[in-house]
């Protein structure tokens, strides 16, 4: 009796069992059902959308006709014009053939170029500042404002845009600590560039220094010695410089040896950092010019006097 009803008991679990896995079938199969719908609804979408591309570039593809109607020729005093007749049945009227416009070919309007943009006032000062000595004060330094949320390079230059400053004055953008920004200008635009900023309520950070070791978020160095800490805000420091000469050298070349010279006096970088910037920003002597495919002279060719007219001393 006992083995009856384990046995009975056995094939009752297996019926629910399999009732489950009826009620599995039976959710997959609408699962599908539904799924099949929605990809005969997408297929047609599909067809509809290749059919209206088609008619777009259909219609593009056409040249633009333009019908010009003939100028009717006036009649002449000594030979008057003959009376129109009215086309018979049998003689269809003419009509007139459309005269197709020339369209422009892609070549010629290529040729044209874009069209040229009137030389700024900015941009007039900067050619004029080219061809004349440099006077005044010269170096390059950082000024510091705040920040209150996290920013990218782009964003602070287009946010100091909208305040009315030319951000193209500022060769580099650097967060050397946590909520401060660094600005990277020429001294001489300094006096101007801070009077913008008041103007625009923006304060800067006084007597900043960036090798200030308070300025490590880096937890690591927490617990580490005051000498610790020291070389590595120093070293940091000594990287974000690095990073900043490489934008200097893609953007503003002819400011990269001087901002080098002014990293290197500070103790930023080293000597050989310098050296690295000048032998990438200065061509090399008697060097063939990219635009040059024949070159006649060698450098043996060249006196060793001082020729103003040699071109290829001046530098």
């Amino acid at each position: 009796m006992t083995n009856f009803q384990n046995q009975l008991a056995l094939l009752a679990n297996k019926v629910a069992e399999h009732d489950q896995t009826l009620l599995r079938f039976a959710a997959l199969e609408e699962r599908l059902a539904a799924v099949t719908a929605e990809n005969k609804t997408l297929q047609q979408e599909n067809a509809d959308l290749r059919a209206r591309l088609a008619e777009a570039l259909a219609a593009a593809a056409q040249p633009t006709v333009s019908a010009r109607p003939a100028a009717p020729t006036a009649p002449t005093a000594s030979r008057p014009a003959p009376a129109r007749q009215a086309p018979s049945a049998a003689e269809p009227a003419a009509t007139a053939a459309p005269t197709v416009a020339p369209t422009e070919v892609w070549s010629t309007v290529a040729k044209r170029g874009k069209a040229k943009k009137p030389v700024t006032a900015k941009r007039r000062e900067a050619i004029v500042r080219g061809f004349n000595l440099d006077t005044g004060e010269q170096g390059y330094e950082y000024v510091y404002i705040h920040r209150s949320r996290r920013y990218t390079r782009m964003e602070v230059r287009r946010n100091l845009r909208v305040l009315g400053i030319d951000a193209a004055r500022i060769l580099d953008v650097a967060f050397p600590a946590r909520g401060i920004i660094g600005l990277l200008i020429h001294v001489q635009f300094k006096a101007s560039f801070l009077e913008s900023l008041e103007r625009a309520k923006v304060q800067t950070v006084a007597d900043f220094d960036p090798l200030d070791p308070a300025h490590l978020g880096d937890p690591r160095f927490v617990t580490a010695s005051v000498a610790d800490r020291e070389v590595a805000a120093m070293r940091f420091h000594s990287r974000r410089c690095l990073h900043a000469l490489n934008f200097v050298i893609d953007h503003h070349k002819d400011a990269a040896v001087a901002v080098a010279k002014v990293f290197a006096e500070q103790a930023w970088i080293t000597e050989e950092d310098l050296a690295r910037v000048i032998a990438a920003t200065r061509p090399k002597l008697f060097e063939r010019p990219k635009y040059s495919r024949n070159t006649v002279f060698g450098s043996g060719d060249f006196e060793s006097d001082n020729d103003d007219t040699d071109s290829s001393m001046e530098y």
